[in-house]
């Protein structure tokens, strides 16, 4: 009732959740979505300390501000060490609803600028010509650019939500998740070289892939990016036969060479028998 009065009066009209338990918060945080969290340094059940950590570990980006009633200066070093935004002491509440208003401004601003970084940067995965993908650990496609889908013949919405298996030549599909299962195991980055044939033409990919965690360190997908290098592979494979093919034109010509050499000092010891076996 207090913190809504001081908060009133501050020019905020606030919708208060209480939490009283860790249960309680957690369900709070994955159930609805909050501006702010504000925490007593004591509390009844668990201290404000516990609720920060849990906060920052499964809500990171939630500002978070500790009141209490101690003006002891280790306290506030304590709280803000441990990720609190602002420290707030009992006695001088009237400065906590212009807390809460610079972090909740703070917070809108980065939010606003988030969404201009990822509306950039999906503009240029959609521009990229390499194929973009990510698939969640079903090997279900939850995002693929219009590169990946045009060359498999599809619109995104058709292959959102599908597997390798489901729309891809067999051969390419194999690789596929051979290379998948590879990337999970050594959970680091891998590449590989897939091949696939479409019309009686074979394709070579260059093919990245990478696992994606989350902040535990638990797998939860694969991002990947393919880049088509057929033109380069056919150039390599063209230049590696051109090769052995005067690899061997010079194994004949060595040859003739020295059979060359035999007749001419056949020639020489016929015309001349003195001098045979020289």
């Amino acid at each position: 009732i207090i913190l809504s009065q001081v908060l009133r009066s501050g020019g905020i009209k606030p919708d208060i959740h209480r939490i009283d338990t860790l249960e309680e918060l957690d369900q709070a945080l994955h159930q609805e979505r909050w501006d702010i969290v504000i925490a007593d340094y004591f509390l009844p059940r668990f201290d404000g300390l516990e609720a920060l950590r849990f906060v920052k570990k499964h809500s990171p980006e939630l500002p978070f501000i500790m009141v209490s009633g101690k003006t002891g200066e280790d306290f506030a070093v304590e709280a803000m060490r441990a990720g609190a935004q602002d420290f707030v002491v009992k006695g001088r509440l009237s400065r906590l609803s212009a807390a809460i208003l610079r972090e909740v401004e703070q917070r809108n601003n980065q939010s606003e600028e988030i969404r201009s970084i990822s509306t950039k940067l999906e503009t240029l995965i959609e521009m990229l010509p390499d194929w973009f993908f990510y698939k969640d650990l079903q090997g279900c496609y939850q995002l693929v650019n219009k590169a990946f889908a045009d060359f498999n013949g599809l619109t995104r919405q058709a292959v959102i939500g599908k597997t390798v298996s489901e729309f891809m030549q067999p051969d390419l599909a194999a690789g596929s998740m051979e290379s998948d299962r590879i990337t999970l195991i050594q959970r680091k980055m891998t590449r590989h070289e897939l091949t696939t044939t479409v019309n009686g033409k074979k394709f070579y990919l260059d093919t990245i892939k990478v696992p994606l965690m989350d902040g535990d360190g638990n797998i939860i997908g694969i991002l990947g990016v393919s880049r088509d290098i057929t033109e380069k592979k056919e150039i390599e494979i063209a230049l590696i036969a051109e090769q052995k093919a005067l690899a061997a034109r010079n194994i004949l010509l060595q040859r003739a060479w020295e059979q060359t050499i035999l007749v001419l000092s056949h020639t020489t010891e016929v015309k001349d028998p003195y001098t045979s076996g020289h």
